[in-house]
């Protein structure tokens, strides 16, 4: 996402435009310092297009400056999924039946460089400062008019299974251990890790609701922590996110929210309640769309707390 982001809002020279249009005209696959070797890989990818995507790989490491080879890295990322067997199903991967198949790996690549290239504007000049680094374990020197954010939702969705293809392909995990430390950083918001089970900050609602949910024989007994660990980390969050904004600003998130054994999680509800203690006010809550929900959960939720399932926007102001 980051990665995305440098180059989504990087101001091309004329000259850095010129070197990427000799550096397509140039396009010559090189193997890469870096081959990946996990069990996702092997069944995601035939020996041919697993091999021309990894010298695709080795060329854009090549390239200098780094704004240069982020502009082709990206794009080479772009294609991972569409050359590989899965597509993103939910939670995780699952094998594409009726995929249509990407012959030539190399033209598709180029293909998709010229199509990047062909919506550079030189004339559009961003002024944008990249801030890396977890809200949730470490506080930040600046100051905000306005915050847009979505966190993950407390759905037990687990985005690095999602997007292992590109993890991997693109070298941003080396070893599985890689991927465990990166679960156990993150906002803890699925069972897939080892996350830290401590509460710094109980909540009585969230606390009730977890209570209530582990009552039941539940697919992962892990998950009324997991719910707790949550709202623990986005009280957190929103505390550092309050200290950072200019007095009279405003903070939207996109939440959306969630349901066990026909309890319903009101995340927005329960986000709202623990913004307001932190001084936050609740100027509104936008419900964006209804969010579908299993035939089992439909069957318990029915009629009455039906509603509450959906994905909202929320309007907070400091």
């Amino acid at each position: 996402a980051l990665l995305a982001a440098k180059v989504k809002n990087y101001s091309y020279k004329k000259r850095e435009i010129q070197q990427i249009d000799k550096l397509i005209k140039e396009f010559k696959p090189s193997k890469s310092i870096f081959i990946p070797s996990s069990k996702v890989i092997k069944s995601s990818f035939d020996k041919k297009t697993f091999n021309q995507l990894i010298n695709i790989k080795g060329y854009c490491e090549k390239i200098l400056p780094k704004t240069i080879q982020n502009f082709f890295m990206l794009a080479y990322i772009s294609i991972i999924e569409d050359c590989s067997t899965k597509i993103k199903d939910g939670n995780g991967l699952k094998n594409a039946r009726n995929k249509k198949k990407v012959k030539n790996v190399y033209s598709y690549f180029i293909k998709k460089i010229k199509l990047m290239r062909s919506e550079i504007d030189s004339k559009i000049k961003n002024k944008s400062t990249f801030i890396e680094g977890s809200l949730i374990s470490r506080k930040l020197r600046s100051s905000f008019d306005l915050v847009i954010f979505s966190p993950p939702y407390a759905n037990c969705f687990d985005y690095f299974e999602v997007y292992k293809l590109e993890m991997w392909m693109g070298g941003f995990v080396k070893s599985y251990e890689d991927f465990l430390k990166f679960r156990s950083m993150a906002l803890r918001s699925h069972v897939n890790s080892k996350f830290d089970h401590s509460i710094k900050e109980l909540n009585t609602n969230v606390d009730t609701i977890a209570s209530l949910i582990s009552s039941y024989n539940i697919w992962n007994k892990n998950i009324p922590d997991m719910i707790r660990g949550y709202f623990d980390d986005m009280n957190s969050i929103l505390n550092i996110i309050y200290s950072l904004m200019n007095q009279n600003s405003s903070c939207f998130i996109i939440v959306a929210n969630s349901g066990y054994k026909g309890i319903v999680i009101p995340t927005d509800l329960l986000i709202c309640e623990i913004a307001e203690k932190i001084g936050f006010k609740t100027k509104n809550i936008f419900v964006a769309r209804k969010m579908r929900s299993s035939s089992q959960q439909l069957n318990t939720l029915r009629p009455r707390k039906e509603n509450l399932m959906r994905e909202s926007i929320l309007e907070l102001k400091k």
